[in-house]
C-alpha cells in the first residue's frame, strides 16, 4: 500500500516542492504537504 501511494505522493510533493523552492517558499510547500 505504501509503495502504491509513495510514487503518487512523492511525484506531487516533489513537483510542488520544486515549484515552491523556485519562489523561495520551502516552508509553504512543507506545510501544504503536511496538511494534505
Amino acid at each position: 500500500m505504501e509503495l502504491l501511494v509513495s510514487p503518487a505522493v512523492l511525484a506531487g510533493g516533489f513537483a510542488r516542492w520544486r515549484k515552491t523552492d523556485d519562489k523561495g517558499r520551502l516552508d509553504a510547500s512543507f506545510a501544504s504537504a503536511n496538511r494534505v
